[in-house]
């Protein structure tokens, strides 16, 4: 199986790390800062849903649409089970033509623990994105917190560690929800104020 690489999702700490650096400064002096360092561009996304919110189209943030649980699940849905197959495949075709990446947000299903348990959450999930995809075949999707597993504490080992080599198995046994997906989203959060340790 091919193992994820997490140097690719070292970038986007990195870029992240960035961005808080380049808080509060105007769109101009942060390209200008940018640039000045030598530091090559950085795609970032805006899915935040707040109201009267102001205008970032100068800061280089670009939109991207968010499928959240609310929206894929009818109120009061059964936990385990999969949202109705015609509602998800009705949504995605509402998405055909958009050029904004697609990310589906679905953290009811357990991706950790029990090998049976993670083999069928992979299996649901596969089967919303398949279905997603066979509607919007053009559409860049992803998922959410899926790929890889987020463990910074076996993440951060060397990669002839055990630890860091049983974080590599559970994310192998998320290998058949890579396959329907066109980038990585991984959770991404600063839990230590230790910023080198976000990057290292």
């Amino acid at each position: 199986m091919q193992q994820f690489n997490l140097r690719k999702f070292q970038a986007v700490v990195m870029g992240l790390v960035l961005v808080g650096t380049l808080n509060g400064s105007t769109p101009v002096e942060a390209q200008a800062v940018a640039a000045a360092e030598g530091q090559r561009s950085f795609l970032v996304f805006d899915a935040t849903l707040y109201k009267n919110k102001p205008a970032l189209s100068g800061y280089s943030l670009k939109p991207i649409k968010l499928l959240y649980e609310s929206r894929l699940f009818p109120k009061g849905h059964q936990p385990q089970v999969l949202p109705p197959e015609q509602a998800v495949r009705s949504i995605a075709k509402e998405l055909r033509g958009t050029s904004e990446p697609v990310i589906v947000d679905i953290e009811r299903w357990p991706l950790k623990g029990d090998a049976t348990v993670v083999k069928e959450s992979v299996g649901k999930l596969s089967s919303i994105l398949s279905w997603i995809k066979a509607e919007a075949p053009d559409i860049h999707l992803g998922a959410y917190g899926t790929v890889p597993v987020r463990d910074y504490w076996r993440a951060v080992r060397g990669p002839g560690s055990k630890e860091y080599q049983a974080w590599q198995r559970d994310n192998d046994r998320l290998e058949e929800l890579a396959t329907w997906q066109d980038a990585l989203y991984p959770s991404l959060y600063t839990f230590y104020p230790d910023r080198q340790g976000w990057v290292a």
